[in-house]
């Protein structure tokens, strides 16, 4: 019997054994994340934003560089590693004892606080926090050695949000709260303790408001250091006013505070007498701080004082220094030296075709079913569709102008919204076969509509002013009613959306708010007005027709619940366990949710389209997508720029007087004076002009659509084209949106540079409708497939706060050959993690105004490109002010005639001046230019911030940073072609690319400024003069009609 209950409990063990392995399996290893990769081998003497503590002994220092923890003799040498690998080790603390250090670490997956047994080494490690979304970092020991503070990270619904000061013991605990943040936008970290252990100091945002703002003044005074009591709670602010005041570290002794202050563009080490209240400066050559960006990781890198309170040890300038406090002391070099062999990833990158000659329509809108299901309308291309079973869709009417948010009307009538730029928006009403047109509304702008079961009712959105829209009839927005009867009209309200029916026609429901959503009843006879349901993540809530269910869209999915009337509102949410909860939506999501009046819900994903029945749990897909060919029947049109200087990025290669000769829309010759030209070309004189590669600008902004209505012109990609820019990826737009107007570009509907995006970002703070969930590789799958499917080549990841989502979106864009762009957030520990990970390259300057030989060594054994968008690089005022002190850009001829008057003179006519020193554009650009020279490629990006010239400011900022003028033109052509795979179409000037070719009046590589002349843009081959954006040559035609003139 012994021997059986031995062998049972053996067998037991044995499979718990086997589960927990299978656990593991499961379990992702932020240092040993799928997918190739490679050695490189660093040997460096200067380092990044370098966190330091001092021994308790004084006789070692330990520091972070690149992730990995070293130690140092405090006379400086050869630095012994203490840890190494893939995981992002940083901010290392001794213990009170010198036996443990604490430090921040992701290797759980995301930022905590780790400890560590100096003598056992790395092996010893083990977390003293575990959080999995509130992460932690800037650890401090308290005086006992019993725990450790740490600052808990918060977010609201931006992705960058508050600290708080926790203390966790280090026996183990969840931890407690010592401060409280003010919101979750102004920031309060840098822990430290008084000698005693009394006084717990921090610094903190103390400027007024609610939000966080980029590029506050720090003149004026940013942070403050606060202390706290720990025995009688109260908190006392130490120091304040102009130039700030972060990095408190007190004394060992107590008599002194250590502090670090901006003064007139340095920022300096300075010391406060805490008795007798008065402050010195020690030193001026600080690194610049981050008190003007986002600084979750600390203000400034961690310093420490000797354990005899004469001397600070700090980080500057690349190097450690030590520094006696006695006045007229002299800062004292200790050197260091580090030869480490990392393993990055390799960097996800996958070709792109450019220009096919056909595509299949995926960006389809606003689909729905007829009562019977047999027929589904929707909008594509900026047109209504209709399609019958499984016929091809076929267009609705042959009208001019975009339609949009096709409602049924009965089984045989369909009612609309339509615009054109002159003619302004209308609601219509038709039958499927073209026939009784009718005008419903007119004057106005139209989104969202509804009509009652009987049909006399139309329920309609009204929509308000917009820079994309001719501003007339916008005055009064809302919900209104018409009686198609009796023709009567009136606002029912302000601001609601998504109107539908129930059982009743004298009912209409329409959701509002946000944050919660809000879905109202509204009884169009007496006025009475009820919140019905609500949900503080649901964007959509919609109830059935039968009044059943209830349809919730949260988080990119669709889910089904009961509704039970109670008369009161029913709480709704993804994870509700109150009612049962169906997900109908698969791992791909739902986009436009709308209920046929059968009860039946409809949703779709770029052009599949589903349809759930609740009352049969019954579930069908439909491909509503279909192929357009691109090819144009007739002759061939050929062109031949002739004269010009041919810059054609083919590494140096410069041809005077040259020729490059198109057909159709690919380049067919470039050589020298004697190319021979076809008599039958439009030849274009480019004698005194400049030739080269279109213009990709990698991070471009700017709206398609409001509200989901198109304009005929946009103003911004017109402009865009106009200064050069003939191709454009947005890493952050509407994901409907956005492909749409890449499809309507495609088929010559719009006038506009090439469009490709990530579509809607990976949002990592929890606001509805962008949030995105990334709990494990599946997760991370269900989103890019879903990107995907509406045209995505690449993803945003932005502000995903652990390392292991991060990861995990990398690992899903190789399987799904996608591109991830990660937002770099100011944040530079986690932008190096996304260099070491293979990220297709940065987006956003690195926040630090100096980088050093460890990240200019590191990155420059990567592919990972970079986009430093010096327009709006953190940590000083942005680069585009200082063009606006710089030149008159609010006499710029050609914005004023492309972009409307009230959009360009808010930001043009006044201006910011101050010295140089404040625009932090000149240190992003001289880092950019030290990776550039290491062969990091550089990429043009604009954010969006000035209609196309912002593309030209960038090359020229590139150049202030120390490049020539033709490094900073590759940049803006050939790097950002490479970048997101489109080099064997785009980029440079060859036989067989595609003719997106700009022909600029002077020469930008004599003088970089002379590049936004552009005087010719072709893209594809057709020619336009830049300053009228007409077309002229083969197919020429009538300049575009500008609402806005």
């Amino acid at each position: 019997m012994k021997k059986i209950l031995t062998l049972i409990t053996a067998l037991l063990i044995a499979f718990a054994s086997a589960e927990e392995k299978e656990k593991d399996k499961d379990k992702w290893d932020v240092s040993k994340p799928p997918g190739p990769k490679k050695s490189a081998v660093l040997d460096v003497n200067r380092g990044t934003w370098l966190s330091l503590d001092v021994s308790p002994d004084g006789r070692k220092v330990v520091f972070d560089m690149l992730g990995d923890l070293y130690l140092l003799d405090i006379d400086g040498g050869q630095a012994t590693s203490l840890t190494s690998g893939m995981e992002w080790d940083m901010q290392p603390v001794f213990s009170p004892d010198g036996k443990r250090i604490a430090f921040t670490s992701d290797r759980g997956g995301g930022d905590n606080i780790w400890l560590m047994n100096l003598a056992e080494g790395e092996k010893s490690a083990k977390a003293l926090t575990e959080e999995k979304f509130r992460l932690l970092n800037q650890p401090a020991w308290d005086p006992s050695g019993t725990h450790v503070a740490a600052r808990k990270h918060f977010t609201g619904t931006r992705s960058l949000g508050a600290g708080e000061i926790w203390a966790f013991h280090v026996d183990g605990g969840s931890g407690v709260q010592i401060t409280k943040r003010k919101n979750d936008q102004l920031d309060l970290g840098e822990p430290a303790f008084s000698p005693d252990g009394k006084y717990l100091y921090y610094s903190k945002d103390a400027t007024g408001g609610d939000r966080f703002e980029y590029n506050k003044d720090p003149n004026k005074g940013i942070y403050a250091i606060e202390r706290l009591d720990r025995q009688s709670g109260e908190i006392e602010r130490v120091l304040k006013g102009a130039g700030g005041a972060i990095a408190p570290r007190p004394s060992p002794d107590g008599r002194y505070l250590a502090f670090v202050r901006r003064v007139r563009g340095k920022t300096n080490l300075m010391l406060l007498d805490l008795k007798d209240g008065s402050e010195r400066l020690l030193y001026d050559g600080l690194d610049r701080d981050m008190q003007e960006t986002w600084a979750i990781h600390g203000v400034y890198p961690r310093f420490d004082w000797m354990p005899d309170s004469q001397a600070l040890v700090f980080w500057a300038q690349g190097q450690i220094w030590s520094l006696a406090v006695a006045p007229g002391s002299q800062p004292r070099n200790i050197p260091f030296q580090i030869k480490t062999e990392r393993q990055i990833g390799e960097a996800v990158r996958f070709p792109v075709q450019v220009a096919p000659d056909s595509f299949k329509v995926k960006s389809i809108r606003h689909p729905v079913s007829s009562p019977s299901g047999g027929t589904v309308a929707f909008e594509a291309l900026g047109k209504i569709w209709v399609k019958k079973g499984d016929s091809l869709p076929r267009q609705l009417t042959d009208d001019i102008g975009h339609e949009a948010n096709p409602i049924f009307s009965g089984e045989s009538q369909l009612i609309y919204t339509h615009w054109t730029d002159q003619g302004l928006g209308s609601i219509k009403r038709v039958g499927l076969d073209g026939s009784n047109p009718r005008l419903l509304a007119s004057e106005g702008r139209f989104g969202d509509l509804a009509v009652s079961p009987d049909g006399r009712y139309l329920v309609y959105q009204r929509l308000g002013r917009s820079s994309l829209f001719d501003r007339r009839h916008t005055a009064a927005s809302g919900l209104y009613l018409t009686d198609l009867v009796e023709g009567d009209t009136r606002r029912l309200n302000e601001n609601g959306r998504l109107p539908h029916f129930g059982k009743q026609p004298n009912i209409v429901f329409f959701n509002n708010g946000s944050q919660p959503t809000k879905l109202v009843s509204l009884n169009l006879e007496t006025g009475e007005s009820h919140e019905v349901a609500e949900g503080e993540m649901v964007n959509t809530i919609l109830l059935s027709p039968d009044e059943k269910h209830l349809a919730l869209g949260e988080g990119f999915k669709l889910f089904v619940t009961p509704f039970v009337p109670t008369g009161r509102t029913q709480s709704v949410a993804a994870g509700s366990k109150a009612l049962p909860l169906q997900t109908v939506s698969t791992e791909v999501g739902a986009y436009f949710p709308s209920w046929s009046s059968s009860s039946v819900l409809n949703w779709n994903v770029g052009p599949t389209y589903w349809t759930y029945a609740p009352a049969t749990k019954s579930k069908s897909e439909l491909d509503l997508g279909w192929t357009v060919s691109l090819d144009t029947p007739g002759a061939s049109s050929k062109v031949a720029l002739v004269g010009g200087k041919v810059v054609t990025m083919k590494g140096d290669e410069v041809l005077e007087n040259g020729v490059v000769l198109i057909e159709d829309d690919r380049i067919t010759a470039v050589g020298g004076e004697d190319t021979p030209v076809p008599a039958d070309a439009f030849q274009l004189d480019c004698t005194g002009k400049t030739v080269l590669p279109g213009l990709i600008d990698v991070h471009w902004h700017g709206s398609f659509s409001d509200q989901h209505v198109f304009p005929e012109v946009n103003y911004t990609g017109l402009s865009s084209l106009s200064f050069g820019v003939t191709t454009l990826h947005d890493p952050s737009n509407d994901t409907a949106s956005v492909f749409t107007a890449r499809e309507l570009q495609m088929v010559g509907d719009l006038l506009a540079p090439r469009v490709f995006s990530t579509g809607t970002i990976l949002y990592g703070a929890k606001a509805p409708g962008y949030f995105a969930e990334v709990n494990g590789l599946e997760d991370a799958l269900g989103h890019l497939k879903r990107l995907k499917a509406w045209g995505a080549i690449s993803v945003k990841s932005y502000n995903q706060p652990r390392r292991d989502q991060r990861q995990q979106i990398l690992e899903a864009a190789r399987q799904t050959q996608m591109m991830v762009v990660p937002e770099g957030g100011s944040l530079l520990q986690h932008n190096l993690t996304m260099v070491v990970d293979g990220h297709t390259g940065l987006e956003h300057a690195l926040p630090v105004a100096n980088i050093y030989d460890d990240v200019v060594g590191l990155w420059s054994r990567t592919e990972v490109g970079y986009t430093p968008t010096l327009g709006v690089a953190y940590g000083g005022i942005w680069g585009e002010n200082f063009w606006y002190v710089e030149t008159d850009v609010w006499d710029d001829e050609r914005l004023n005639r492309f972009v409307p008057q009230d959009v360009l003179d808010p930001d043009a006519r006044r201006r910011m001046v101050a010295p140089d020193e404040e625009y932090n554009h000149f240190n992003t650009a001289r880092g950019a230019a030290q990776l550039a020279e290491r062969g990091v490629r550089v990429n043009l990006g604009a954010h969006g911030q000035r209609e196309g010239l912002a593309a030209h400011w960038e090359l020229w900022m590139l150049e202030q940073g120390g490049m020539t003028p033709h490094q900073a033109l590759r940049c803006g052509t050939l790097n950002g072609a490479r970048y997101l795979g489109m080099d064997a179409d785009l980029g440079s000037l060859e036989k067989g690319k595609l003719a997106d070719i700009i022909v600029v009046d002077g020469d930008p590589l004599a003088n970089i400024r002379e590049s936004k002349n552009v005087q010719y843009t072709l893209q594809g081959g057709k020619v336009y003069e830049a300053d009228s954006m007409k077309r002229i040559g083969p197919g020429g035609g009538v300049e575009p009609r500008l609402w806005w003139r």
